[in-house]
């Protein structure tokens, strides 16, 4: 099972979060389909998800995502995202 906390982020302010679950083990599938359903919910373009994102939530149990990392502009400064399981 997977539980992760996803936040919106402007410095160290939280604009907006989700928990989401799934009952799925944490795999690059099961975070990508996460990833989306995440920005559905928090009106926000999905970020390009690479690899070495998806080993930094599993090493280190989080990741974040800068503007950098989305095709659309963003007006925040983060979107982190903790495993909370």
């Amino acid at each position: 099972m997977v539980k992760l906390w996803i936040k919106v982020k402007e410095e160290d302010k939280i604009l907006n979060d989700t928990v989401l679950e799934n009952e799925a083990d944490l795999t690059e599938d099961v975070f990508l389909d996460m990833m989306s359903k995440a920005a559905d919910e928090l009106d926000i373009s999905t970020p390009v998800i690479l690899s070495t994102h998806f080993e930094n939530l599993k090493t280190f149990k989080r990741v974040e995502f800068l503007p950098r990392d989305f095709i659309d502009e963003v007006k925040f400064t983060s979107l982190e995202v903790e495993r909370a399981d």
